[in-house]
């Protein structure tokens, strides 16, 4: 069910939206990934890959969060236009189908705007971020108490043999 509202009269002209879906429209119609893919879904592929990236770039990661905001923001709604929202699943498969492809949308985005001059690239962020897990929280080992206990170790051996 395709709907006939008018978004654009919402979105403001120089919103991060429209900015995200032409350049996608550009890297899409430049560079012809429909060529090699793998998504056969009831949502073009292109549309697909803005809806995830503009997720990305507002804090939404999960496929559950995305499918949240398909169904209420109006920026979502804007860049569906007017195919139907994607449920988690949809969302889900489509990361998992197309996560090389992903990949290379990024690298092309990030060029395309560095060569806009929307961005400068003076500036590199690197996350190292190390998360211990709950389930089981031994398995994080520093190097210097592994030569510790190796140390140990090793100083057993000989009483034991």
């Amino acid at each position: 069910m395709r709907m006939n509202m008018n978004f654009d009269v919402y979105i403001e002209e120089n919103s991060q939206v429209r900015l995200l879906n032409d350049v996608i429209d550009e890297i899409y119609f430049t560079k012809d990934y429909t060529v090699q893919s793998k998504w056969t879904g009831n949502i073009p592929e292109d549309i697909m890959m803005k809806i995830l990236i503009f997720g990305y770039m507002n804090g939404a990661f999960s496929s559950r969060k995305i499918e949240q905001l398909c169904k209420r923001d109006i920026y979502f709604w804007w860049l569906l236009d007017g195919f139907p929202k994607p449920d988690h699943c949809t969302i889900s498969r489509f990361r998992r189908k197309m996560g090389v492809q992903i990949e290379r949308v990024f690298y092309d985005v990030v060029k395309y705007l560095l060569n806009m001059g929307e961005i400068s690239g003076e500036n590199i962020f690197i996350d190292g971020t190390k998360l211990e897990a709950n389930a089981n929280r031994y398995t994080f080992v520093w190097k210097k108490s592994v030569e510790k206990n190796e140390l140990k170790l090793r100083s057993k051996l000989p009483a034991i043999l």
